[in-house]
């Protein structure tokens, strides 16, 4: 969709009319902010990958010149929000299929007056939601859909190479480094790049090198969750370019194919290929990841309504059978990471943002926007990769930026606005501005 279409479809985005003086002046302003946009977010991904170290667990709430670094980013990001534009972003984002998370952003900061580290705990829900609004920002400031999606393809592919470059910097160099991160990040990528091959229509030669570096991070990786993920992420796209108006086909489709990988999984055959280097012990307790949900899981059933603080609960709350606690980087498990952070009232929240977005993006799948299903192939890659390795619903960490990219593009391509309209009146100016878009669709195809 060109930019011209959206400005007419979101124009509530822009504070002033395009073509005036003083809207070429905000125009000029938001370019000029949009390197210290990418400043903030780059910085922060450069530090957690090219800059990581190792440490002790217990020290996760410590002050060292590393994590100095990047209080300061998130402090200058902040900044940022203050600005005219940057508040409108964010109003936007309240008032969008997001309000959820956003709600969910302020339960983690209210959690600070029980989590026994209450810095910690709001220096991470802040990390969180700058970064959050920033993505939407910088997603914004793109020309068009396509423009959007290929820079985000671009910024997830150079994560990944800072990504894999850091963990050989920790293990040494091997085309095998076992990271969890970077296999995660790897299988979005190429849900993000079948998706803008078939459905947005970006041509091959632009995708092709990032497309070579997501197969790169997905074999090197040998993360088993990132490959059945990615899977399920790829079949999703393809039966979602049959049946583009029909979200349950899709879903039913994608199911189907990790039922049926699964039972293949537990047969053994392709073991080797789905889970390298993996024996049949580990597949069967995931890694030793289900003694430690077990543990996890009496850690919350002692405070089950709020949880122990976000993200202290998955940090301190691992229950030992002697009935002392343990900490752990994560939880591996986004639904138990929140359960434990937050408890059910964090569950209950994070179930309904799940569900508006996907609401959001099937209404505008049945009015015939573009993108829709490559946002739908995305979050579901994210969240069944989240049941190992937590993308969403955990503290903020370099993979969880390509999804905060795809909720802004979500936020100025894809869901159709949020207006103070009746239903009625909504849905008829929904199908009237889909109509006009499909035809200027089927205009550039021809």
């Amino acid at each position: 969709m060109q930019r011209n279409s959206y400005k007419r479809v979101q124009g509530r985005c822009q504070p002033k009319p395009r073509n005036s003086p003083a809207g070429r002046r905000v125009k000029r302003a938001m370019h000029t902010l949009l390197p210290a946009l990418l400043l903030v977010i780059f910085g922060q991904v450069f530090r957690v990958t090219l800059l990581v170290r190792k440490r002790d667990v217990s020290a996760f709430a410590a002050i060292d010149i590393l994590n100095a670094i990047t209080i300061l980013l998130l402090f200058f990001g902040l900044l940022l929000l203050l600005t005219p534009k940057g508040g409108l972003v964010l109003r936007k984002s309240i008032s969008s299929p997001l309000r959820f998370f956003m709600v969910y952003f302020v339960l983690c900061g209210i959690s600070a007056l029980w989590s026994g580290e209450w810095s910690f705990t709001i220096f991470r829900t802040a990390q969180l939601l700058v970064n959050t609004v920033l993505m939407c920002w910088i997603m914004h400031e793109m020309k068009d859909l396509k423009t959007a999606l290929l820079a985000l393809i671009r910024f997830a592919a150079i994560w990944l190479v800072c990504g894999v470059l850091g963990k050989m910097r920790l293990v040494g160099f091997s085309f095998f480094i076992r990271d969890n991160a970077s296999a995660c990040v790897a299988a979005m990528g190429l849900v993000l790049v079948l998706g803008a091959w078939k459905e947005v229509i970006v041509r091959p030669r632009k995708l092709l090198l990032p497309g070579a570096v997501f197969v790169f991070g997905l074999l090197s990786g040998l993360s088993a969750a990132a490959n059945v993920s990615a899977i399920f992420g790829v079949s999703l796209v393809v039966a979602g370019i049959r049946h583009k108006s029909a979200l349950f086909v899709q879903i039913l489709t994608a199911v189907a194919v990790v039922g049926i990988g699964w039972s293949v999984v537990q047969s053994g055959v392709f073991n080797e290929w789905l889970m390298p280097g993996k024996t049949q012990a580990q597949i069967a307790t995931l890694h030793g990841r289900t003694d430690m949900w077990k543990r996890y899981y009496r850690g919350i059933q002692k405070r089950p309504i709020l949880g122990y603080g976000f993200p202290v609960g998955e940090k301190r709350a691992r229950v030992l059978e002697d009935g002392t606690r343990f900490g752990a980087a994560s939880a591996h498990n986004s639904i138990i990471g929140v359960a434990i952070n937050t408890g059910v009232v964090g569950l209950v929240i994070m179930v309904l943002a799940t569900m508006q977005m996907l609401l959001a993006t099937n209404v505008s799948l049945s009015v015939g926007r573009a993108g829709g299903i490559t946002m739908v192939a995305v979050m579901a890659t994210a969240f069944l990769n989240s049941l190992s390795y937590p993308v969403v619903g955990s503290h903020w960490n370099w993979p969880t930026t390509v999804i905060q990219g795809v909720a802004g593009i979500g936020l100025c391509y894809v869901w159709l606005p949020q207006g103070k309209k009746g239903r009625k009146g909504r849905k008829s100016e929904m199908l009237k501005r889909g109509n006009t878009e499909s035809q200027n669709a089927e205009k550039l195809k021809c």
